[in-house]
């Protein structure tokens, strides 16, 4: 670039910084300021930020080259001013990507950085950050980040429909153009639990190889894919009917019970009424899969009217029996069902009494002593997790409780799960938290009672290098190797900061 009147010399600028250099052509007239006006239009650089040198002096802006003698082809230093850093959180889909970036980064830049992460086209990007929209030509400087680091990133996404052989069945997802073949296999596996390695996609007959996007397949709103299954995928399983006939149908793992039912009335060319699947004398919901009841090659399952269902699930007897609807024990009295919200398609839970109501049970947390609760076997999971809240300062949504190395859903009751006198219950409390190094930042799952040295052993392992000689930090405060995360009070998404130890 040519600054003012005729070239007369060519010179080099060099940034140690990123390791770049950069000619120019100048002029002898041409000052300090005029050079450092250039590189700010070429390389976004506010010239504010700019120390440039010549030799080991420092140059100052109303100095001409003329008066400082340089000959040509001479390489300058030109050092940037530290500037301030910020790390931003792009929300996308159901994700938050972190990124670090600076105060003179632009709108445009941030869209690049995003597309490094997520292919998404910066044209085809919309980021609003406290409902406003973000200008591309805008440097991050001009918005309130520090208070509010949260941007959303919006997308236009596309309706396509997937096509499943041999059950027929249509599949609707959302999707982006710029999506890989093998993010909307993902997306098939999470909706309808068929494994990626059994799945294969054509378009207009043509295979769609993983690594191609829907765009370049062109797949635009509204295409339908084909979706064949591998023959080594499909198992065998055995319907009984009430003649005590046996009849081999073929399936697979994934499929739920209602596509088994659609198939068994298909193979036999008529509709069953109140047709009823039951697996090992438990009645199969049409909304579950196959592989959620431990269905395998081989299995049997059978075939009943409904209205046996009532008589094998309820055999109980009565002064035994106790009914739970929302947590609720439903009591024997002159109350309708519509006084206790149920309305058609409630579920109730029953509940045998029996052997008693009444359990002791053992509540296991790593940051404490374990605790003993006096529990009824009809309580549901979630009575539980407010009992446990009461005790201990954990709120009910930050609890996640095992037994049997099983997850405990809150809807469920004690007695589903078989909960057994002084069995042992165990309570964890997982949060994501990042850590910020001299390069990059990386994500740690941790739990709210973890201690500091706990953390700093996850941050080595996930680094793969000691820790001895370092510590971390939030807040611009130093933490203690005893202390938890929540005597700082360290939540969910903050970010700490790791310093060398002096």
């Amino acid at each position: 670039m040519v600054l003012h009147g005729a070239v007369v010399f060519r010179v080099f600028i060099e940034m140690p910084s990123s390791g770049k250099t950069i000619t120019l052509q100048l002029n002898m007239s041409d000052t300090v300021l005029n050079i450092k006006n250039v590189i700010e239009v070429e390389e976004r650089i506010q010239q504010d930020l700019h120390i440039l040198y010549y030799g080991a002096k420092q140059l100052n802006d109303t100095q001409k080259l003329i008066d400082l003698d340089i000959p040509k082809n001479s390489t300058f230093q030109l050092f940037v001013k530290p500037t301030e850093e910020l790390q931003i959180f792009v929300n996308v889909a159901r994700k938050t990507i972190p990124l670090e970036v600076k105060v003179w980064h632009t709108v445009r830049d941030i869209k690049a950085m995003i597309q490094s992460v997520e292919r998404a086209p910066p044209e085809q990007q919309i980021l609003i950050q406290a409902r406003k929209r973000l200008v591309d030509t805008h440097t991050l400087a001009k918005y309130d980040l520090k208070m509010d680091p949260i941007i959303h990133l919006v997308c236009p996404s596309m309706d396509i429909f997937i096509r499943i052989r041999p059950i027929g069945k249509i599949v609707s997802l959302k999707v982006k153009k710029w999506d890989l073949v093998a993010n909307v296999k993902a997306l098939i596996s999470e909706k309808k639990g068929i494994p990626l390695h059994q799945q294969s996609l054509t378009h207009d007959g043509e295979p769609l190889k993983d690594e191609d996007t829907l765009s370049a397949c062109g797949i635009g709103k509204k295409s339908t894919l084909d979706m064949d299954l591998c023959p080594r995928s499909a198992m065998q399983v055995y319907i009984c009917k009430k003649n005590q006939e046996f009849v081999p149908l073929e399936v697979r793992a994934w499929y739920a019970v209602i596509d088994v039912k659609n198939l068994i009335q298909c193979t036999e060319g008529r509709l069953h009424d109140h047709l009823e699947l039951v697996y090992k004398a438990v009645p199969l919901k049409d909304s579950k899969t196959l592989s959620d009841y431990g269905i395998k090659e081989k299995s049997t399952l059978f075939m009943v009217n409904s209205s046996i269902l009532i008589y094998i699930e309820f055999c109980i007897p009565p002064d035994s029996q106790r009914f739970i609807f929302a947590g609720k024990v439903l009591e024997d009295s002159h109350l309708i069902l519509h006084c206790y919200g149920i309305e058609e398609g409630s579920t109730l839970n029953l509940v045998d009494c029996s052997k008693g109501d009444v359990k002791q049970i053992i509540v296991s947390m790593r940051w404490r002593k374990s605790m003993k609760f006096s529990v009824k076997i009809w309580y549901t999971v979630h009575v539980l997790k407010a009992m446990i809240a009461s005790m201990v300062d954990l709120p009910i949504d930050h609890q996640i409780l095992i037994y049997n190395q099983n997850k405990l859903e809150d809807s469920r009751t004690l007695f589903y799960y078989n909960i057994e006198e002084d069995c042992t219950i165990q309570v964890i409390s997982p949060m994501q938290i990042f850590i910020k190094t001299w390069e990059r930042t990386i994500v740690l799952d941790v739990e709210k009672f973890d201690t500091i040295d706990s953390v700093m052993n996850k941050v080595g392992k996930k680094l793969s290098f000691t820790t001895d000689c370092l510590r971390l930090m939030f807040i611009g405060k130093s933490l203690q190797g005893h202390q938890t995360l929540a005597d700082y009070g360290i939540q969910n998404c903050n970010t700490l900061e790791l310093a060398m130890a002096f």
